[in-house]
């Protein structure tokens, strides 16, 4: 979740986008009218056709005038570019508002972990760091095995070639690239990751406690201990009980607690 200040700044960009869109109509709207004045001031608005276009260069052969094409061109040349303008002016509008909508969406978001109880920021915490640490790890294991790939060279043999395309395709599997590019940045950049994963998670397991018991009203049966974070919440509409369990296996990259609601 981006923090309210940076998303802000992208719907203030978005609004600003969107009003210079209705004024860059006005502008060819206003050189439009402005160009019409001067057609009907000459009487060449009675060359208008059914279609409601003026040829140019008729109007300057019929009367001589040369600043005739100009004018009529440039008036038709404006009429376009208000109408094409005004065709994006939904799409920056809608932007504009897509933004407002993650605003409004960031303010509650931020609303509600500080409201957050402190049994469950404490549990972000220790989410956090846990991961933060499997991160670490994780790196080192990376760095090893990739200083230990067989470097590519020429003329190798069809067994040099296979066991280096099996090494290499191993390791891309256990670390993608996107993998690779978060354990190469730094501690505090894991961390803060990690925090905002753990608040998200957080915030869901609040809102699937309220799905059931509706405004929660007692907490005080709720332990954080053992890394587990179990008991029993009571809400407006009833109670449920929390149950941590570790979810982890093969192919999974760190260990996950799972927090079952019943």
């Amino acid at each position: 979740m981006m923090k309210v200040n940076d998303v802000k700044v992208k719907m203030d960009a978005a609004y600003d986008r969107w009003q210079k869109r209705i004024a860059t109509t006005k502008k060819f709207q206003d050189r439009a009218d402005k160009n019409w004045q001067l057609i009907v001031k000459n009487g060449w608005d009675a060359y208008m056709d059914e279609s409601g276009n003026i040829n140019p260069y008729d109007v300057k052969d019929t009367t001589g005038n040369p600043k005739a094409f100009d004018i009529i061109y440039a008036w038709e040349d404006n009429i376009y570019n208000a109408k094409e303008s005004a065709k994006k002016e939904p799409e920056e509008q809608k932007k504009y508002e897509g933004w407002v909508k993650k605003y409004n969406e960031a303010i509650k978001f931020t609303k509600d972990v500080e409201e957050m109880p402190q049994i469950f920021k404490d549990t972000i915490a220790m989410l956090a760091e846990e991961w933060t640490e499997w991160d670490r790890n994780a790196r080192e294991r990376m760095k090893k095995i990739k200083a230990e790939l067989p470097a590519y060279k020429y003329g190798m043999t069809p067994e040099e070639r296979k066991t280096y395309n099996e090494a290499h395709n191993n390791f891309r599997k256990a670390f993608p690239i996107s993998r690779e590019n978060d354990l190469r940045q730094s501690d505090e950049y894991l961390y803060k990751k990690n925090e905002d994963e753990a608040t998200a998670y957080m915030k869901d397991l609040i809102h699937r406690i309220k799905n059931k018991v509706g405004e929660i009203t007692n907490m005080e049966n709720i332990r954080f201990s053992g890394k587990a974070l179990n008991g029993i919440v009571e809400g407006t509409m009833g109670s449920v009980r929390l149950e941590t369990i570790l979810a982890g296996g093969y192919n999974i990259q760190r260990l996950h607690y799972r927090v079952l609601v019943h």
